[in-house]
């Protein structure tokens, strides 16, 4: 067992304190990319002395002061400090000049920085710029589909931008029957899950439920699925059936959001370079292989054992690394010593 789980689950403030109470480098770093510990915890973090574990902190960090400090720069730490939802629009707009290339690129993927500034500096060889990871093809996809989604214009004239954008667009369900011809005209016929656009068949989604939007087997209907309200767990599990096309990156990091890392548990296995991609925008999935082989149950069931017992918290993880049953019963031994 890992330690590693426990951190990435939803705990009570006295569990998160009790992990931070053990110094431990790795762990805090686990902690840093939860999206389940309480500011308190995030806050103290994002001022930790580790490079990675401030970096993944500042992301979440509600020290705006701190934040913008650090977005301003140029480094790992800017980088995190930068995905902040919060950090100052300014900041993001002087970023957009920047020749870090995903400094850029978050910059242009961000819903804070003003749309006609990056409209006016945007242009089809930055694009292939900023897009461009070395042959790192997966984060290169999610890099494109998050500036596609926060640039709507870019549809109004696909055939001028590079592959991964005309990849992007073709995921995007407002995409026209006639806006993916033009793109198809130019040289890209499109991968897979851009062949089932439901325009090609003039499918009207907008009423569709969570489970009819996903057995369209599309990533347009997949993002449609994913912010779709009623989608519920086991639904967003099915997503990674075998029997279908893997969700795209920007879909995997947008269910773990939404469900936690419990949407991995019991599902079929993902492709190591679709992990990596999904962690540019939610570090969380670094952990993937954490969860892949287990139910979290038992451990929700440990957890909600513990509930605020600080001393029993203490007890449970000074014991955890040597312990071989289930976690469960670690804690309700725990409670009673």
């Amino acid at each position: 067992m890992s330690l590693e789980v426990i951190s990435l689950l939803k705990l009570p403030l006295e569990g998160y304190s009790s992990i931070l109470k053990l110094k431990n480098d790795k762990l805090n770093r686990v902690l840093a990319t939860s999206l389940h510990a309480p500011e308190a915890i995030v806050n103290e973090l994002a001022n930790s002395k580790s490079t990675m574990v401030s970096s993944k902190a500042l992301r979440r960090s509600t020290d705006l002061e701190l934040v913008n400090k650090i977005a301003a720069g140029n480094s790992v730490k800017a980088i995190g400090a930068l995905w902040n939802p919060n950090v100052s629009s300014e900041i993001l707009e002087e970023q957009l000049d920047s020749e870090n290339r995903t400094i850029a690129a978050i910059a242009f993927a961000h819903s804070r920085t003003p749309l006609e500034v990056r409209k006016n500096k945007l242009t089809p060889m930055l694009a292939d710029k900023i897009t461009d990871v070395g042959g790192a093809l997966g984060e290169g996809v999610v890099r494109a589909m998050e500036i596609t989604l926060n640039s709507p214009w870019l549809s109004e004239n696909p055939s001028i931008w590079p592959n991964l954008i005309k990849r992007a667009i073709s995921n995007l369900p407002g995409t026209t029957k006639e806006c993916l011809l033009e793109i198809k005209n130019s040289g890209w016929s499109g991968w897979k899950p851009a062949q089932s656009h439901p325009s090609k068949s003039d499918l009207e989604c907008k009423n569709m439920s969570a489970l009819e939007l996903i057995k369209i087997d599309s990533a347009a209907t997949d993002l449609l699925a994913v912010n779709n309200p009623d989608l519920n767990l086991e639904q967003a599990k099915s997503l990674f059936d075998f029997r279908r096309n893997m969700p795209e990156p920007h879909i995997i990091s947008r269910l773990v959001e939404r469900f936690g890392m419990e949407v991995f548990c019991g599902t079929y296995p993902l492709a190591s370079t679709r992990v990596t991609s999904s962690s540019w925008r939610v570090p969380m999935i670094e952990y993937y292989d954490q969860f892949k082989l287990i139910e979290v149950q038992d451990y929700q069931k440990g957890i909600s054992i513990l509930e605020e017992n600080t001393p029993a918290w203490e007890i449970f993880l000074k014991l955890y690394n040597g312990w071989s049953g289930s976690v469960s019963d670690l804690a309700k031994a725990s409670i009673k010593l």
